[in-house]
């Protein structure tokens, strides 16, 4: 086998990978936002039609995040993921910029989200 053929075969190999991992991560993100859809139509009571936008993309945490913008609250965004098997919404913020003051109020934002906010964050860390 001549040094051609081996540059060809590693670079097959690698070409290989690379497509391997991007179908792959195409597939999760696919799959997150089937998921996070089914979540909010049926366990959320949510019509596919109350929702405007949605985009799953990678992250650093969560891994796969899905971005939800609904018809009814054009000025906020929604994030969800799944966590221990469970769909759950991980945070809310505005469109455009940081609501630092926490004076936007959400309409889709729950519960779970509102009382993880007031835990200290010397016990959040622990």
């Amino acid at each position: 086998m001549g040094t051609f053929d081996k540059r060809n075969l590693v670079f097959s190999t690698l070409l290989l990978v690379a497509a391997v991992i991007w179908i792959s991560a195409f597939a999760s993100e696919a799959r997150l936002e089937r998921q996070v859809e089914a979540y909010l139509v049926n366990e959320r009571q949510y019509s596919v039609e109350d929702i405007d936008y949605m985009k799953a993309s990678f992250g650093l945490s969560p891994m796969i995040g899905v971005e939800v913008h609904f018809k009814d609250d054009p000025d906020a965004r929604y994030f969800y993921t799944r966590n221990d098997g469970m769909i759950t919404q991980y945070n809310a913020g505005p469109r455009d910029g940081i609501d630092l003051h926490h004076s936007y109020a959400y309409k889709h934002k729950e519960e779970e989200i509102e009382a993880r906010e007031h835990i200290p964050v010397q016990l959040a860390m622990k």
